[in-house]
């Protein structure tokens, strides 16, 4: 098996990794990450890039397609998930968060192999309190690339 893993340097990658590699000690696990928060590992007692195969630095508005080649899945973690950040740098949070992962999915489609798209920038639904006690859900937000067709 062989799996890319976007973000895999995040908040989120390094525990995905370590938990992929335990789970499917086979599997040819390949990193991808701009390794802005590389250095910032918290609680870690060895570098997450230990666990994987394969590490490749870059932006993920731009992966190379030799990296797709021959996948048997993506894990999407790429994420701009810092609300300050997010908010001063709208545009490019917006190619990050929605244009890159669209763009990934699609090749991913092309390519038939599934991906798991996973960040916590993504908000879905919340839950709200109708009136006379009836409880009702109301969307808010939702990526397009999320939302039903």
């Amino acid at each position: 098996m062989k799996v890319l893993i976007t973000g895999n340097l995040g908040y989120v990658g390094p525990v995905v990794v370590r938990y992929l590699r335990r789970t499917h000690p086979n599997a040819r696990l390949i990193g991808f990450d701009s390794a802005f928060f590389a250095l910032s590992t918290t609680a870690a007692t060895v570098l997450p890039e230990r666990f994987l195969d394969e590490q490749h630095f870059g932006d993920v508005r731009e992966i190379p397609e030799s990296l797709l080649e021959g996948l048997d899945a993506v894990i999407h973690l790429a994420a701009v998930s810092n609300d300050p950040i997010g908010n001063k740098f709208e545009r490019v949070t917006e190619e990050v968060n929605y244009r890159a992962s669209v763009e990934l999915g699609r090749k991913a489609r092309k390519a038939a192999f599934p991906i798991l798209f996973s960040h916590r920038a993504a908000a879905y639904t919340v839950s709200l309190q109708a009136p006379r006690g009836r409880s009702r859900t109301r969307s808010i937000r939702r990526p397009p690339m999320l939302a039903p067709r």
